[in-house]
């Protein structure tokens, strides 16, 4: 059986759970390993919420990954917005601001990118245009 990686499972979970139940979470995921049983769960439950929110993971790295880039190189929360939306239509995602998912790998890849908890902050602020849950979310991905 092939192994996969928490953070992966992690991120699978949080993307069905947003999707799916609002901002209530998701069942927790033990560090050592994931069950199939639960590995089963998210594969049956993928296609119901598909449509709400992009659960693709080449997509949420890849945002992730541009995040962090853009971070690391200096850039501004406009340029970090460019980013992030050039990323999400690389993968066909033009309203990747309707996604409240797409804010928590967003958060995480400020972290990744080395932002510090005020410049997270601030570029949270600027990239939810004051929407405080969708802030709330992208700080609990820098968190994360």
């Amino acid at each position: 059986m092939r192994s996969i990686p928490i953070s992966t499972i992690s991120t699978l979970c949080l993307l069905l759970a947003l999707a799916s139940a609002g901002l209530s979470g998701c069942a927790a995921i033990g560090e050592s390993s994931a069950s199939s049983a639960s590995i089963s769960s998210i594969s049956a439950s993928s296609s119901a919420s598909a449509a709400a929110a992009p659960a693709d993971i080449a997509y949420v790295n890849d945002v992730r990954s541009a995040t962090a880039a853009a971070v690391e190189s200096g850039a501004s929360a406009s340029e970090i917005l460019r980013s992030i939306s050039r990323a999400a239509a690389n993968h066909g995602v033009t309203d990747w601001e309707a996604h409240e998912s797409t804010y928590f790998v967003v958060g995480e890849g400020l972290r990744l990118g080395g932002a510090d908890a005020d410049r997270a902050a601030t570029v949270a602020a600027a990239l939810t245009g004051g929407n405080r849950e969708a802030a709330q979310i992208l700080l609990n991905g820098y968190h994360a």
